[in-house]
């Protein structure tokens, strides 16, 4: 091999990395440890991935053999050829860095404002490496071309990823299954179904302890069913609440902490049963759907199906090469990247969607199984982003909001839960037509309030998790037990974690020999 076929071998590898580095913010956000352990690895987004850092690496390597061509004939431009290389190699790292510490929050908001400006990005993009390339250019690229080569072995674990990276999440059995061997027993048995509407907040539905105008739907469950107007969540954030939801039968689990209970999720720790699952029988389809948490690993011996959506559903947006490459159109922008409030825009709207899938699943589920269905379901709304109206996705969406502002508007949430209203009629309805909402004890709930409320000041998760009593745990509670027909109140307070409690009397009482 020449000198020549050499240095062109090195430098295609350092294109490929140079690619892979570019890209690097946009894979973080599909590996984010919100996505980590619930990670689909598709053929789908591995094609794309691997296009579109060749198609980058292409255009590098072309670039650099036009460069080379010049410095062969003018020996003059070699050494301002070679700087221009130092500065691409050290520009895309420290983009890349920048992006992937702006995206997983490490950033306050204090320090992303200044990182924004104009002149501090003149100074960490072009000021900051100029000594280095003018006193010291021959060492610092080498530094930069061998870390980059030292890097490298990256892309064959990139490349061969299928061979050894499946599913982070169980495979999820096919719907069609359902109830297939069906347990028969001349009990009845109610329907158990609890949903969870993320960050639905009592002040903001229900003010002046009357549901919201507008909320058809909520009001005639309201109608038939008994309103708890002091219930508090087991947590101040997901997490927290919803992990001491399941697990409540488990005295030493209530009472970790914050910190004790993130640390059991991220590092993807056995959860301590019984779960709340624990006491049905396989008399019941047991299912639990939702998203952001690993349900699957937290239960899988309890109940017969569970799924986690990935933050953004099946992540269409990062399976297009197309937009892939789009993406590093921020290079054509002023030094390639910008800090301040992202937009709502079509893209975000895709990354975001998991209240279709999620209520696809349930409504499968609601309408195939045989048996009685003990269900917790998790719906990522009136969560932000706020895209929905009563009918489903906005056709037009406020842009001219930044970020802090768009997930603290008001009007926003309040579509959002006209969305909650619309989809709640639904759900009722679908148990009506299967002639089964009379033997439904149905719940509609929270997991905490919304934290993003300007009305209830500064929300400091260390501050407000251990607090029973903190204005981000008081959440709506609607219980409709099955035959009910009048409108109840009940204006004690009523902890979440007691929520088997009440279970235990209801069943004891209405159905008993219904719980083992």
């Amino acid at each position: 091999m020449t000198r020549n076929t050499k240095n062109h071998v090195t430098n295609g590898i350092i294109c490929l990395m140079i690619a892979y580095v570019a890209l690097l913010p946009n894979f973080y956000e599909i590996y984010y440890q919100v996505n980590r352990f619930v990670l689909q690895w598709s053929p789908t987004s591995h094609a794309a991935i691997l296009t579109a850092i060749l198609i980058v690496a292409a255009i590098c390597f072309a670039t650099y053999l036009v460069g080379y061509a010049i410095a062969s004939r003018v020996e003059k431009l070699k050494p301002f050829l070679l700087a221009g290389v130092s500065w691409l190699l050290y520009f895309v790292l420290l983009r890349s860095i920048i992006n992937i510490l702006h995206a997983s929050g490490t950033f306050p908001d204090s320090v992303l404002d200044v990182l924004g400006k104009t002149w501090l990005k003149l100074l960490y993009y072009f000021a900051l490496p100029a000594p280095f390339l003018l006193l010291w250019s021959q060492s610092f690229r080498k530094v930069s071309r061998n870390f980059y080569l030292l890097t490298s072995p990256i892309l064959v674990m990139l490349a061969t990823a299928p061979l050894y990276w499946t599913s982070q999440l169980p495979a999820f059995k096919g719907l069609d299954t359902i109830d297939s061997q069906a347990a028969k027993t001349d009990t009845p048995l109610p329907n158990l179904l609890v949903f969870i509407f993320d960050e639905w907040d009592y002040e903001v539905a229900f003010p002046d302890h009357q549901v919201l105008d507008g909320m058809p739907h909520l009001s005639a469950l309201l109608e038939e069913s008994t309103l708890y107007t002091d219930a508090r969540s087991g947590g101040a954030m997901t997490a927290t609440a919803m992990t001491r939801l399941l697990f409540q039968r488990n005295p030493d689990f209530l009472k970790k902490s914050y910190e004790e209970i993130y640390d059991d999720i991220y590092k993807r720790r056995d959860f301590d049963g019984p779960s709340i699952f624990a006491g049905f029988d396989n008399r019941y389809t047991k299912a639990m759907i939702g998203f952001y948490l690993n349900y699957p690993d937290m239960l899988g011996r309890d109940v017969d199906f569970s799924i986690t959506m990935p933050v953004g559903g099946t992540l269409p947006f990062r399976e297009s090469t197309v937009e892939l490459l789009k993406t590093q159109g921020a290079f054509l922008r002023f030094v390639g990247i910008h800090l301040e409030g992202k937009k709502l825009r079509g893209e975000e709207m895709l990354f975001w969607n998991m209240v279709d899938p999620v209520h696809k699943l349930v409504m499968t589920i609601l309408d195939r199984s045989t048996k009685p269905i003990v269900g917790i379901f998790h719906y990522p709304i009136p969560h932000d982003p706020f895209i929905y109206d009563r009918n489903g996705k906005k056709e037009h969406i406020d842009t001219t909001m930044d970020l802090s502002e768009a997930l603290r508007d008001r009007d926003g949430y309040l579509d959002n839960l006209a969305y909650l209203d619309t989809l709640v009629g639904q759900l009722v309805q679908k148990l009506k037509d299967r002639g089964i909402y009379d033997q439904t004890l149905f719940v509609a709930t929270s997991d905490h309030a919304w934290r993003l409320n300007a009305d209830k000041g500064v929300y400091i998760n260390t501050d407000e998790d251990p607090k029973p009593d903190s204005l981000w745990k008081h959440i709506p509670l609607i219980i409709h037990e099955p035959g009910q027909t009048e409108a109840r109140r009940v204006d004690e307070t009523f902890q979440m974690t007691t929520f088997y409690e009440y279970l235990e009397g209801y069943m004891n009482r209405a159905y008993p020999g219904g719980l083992k």
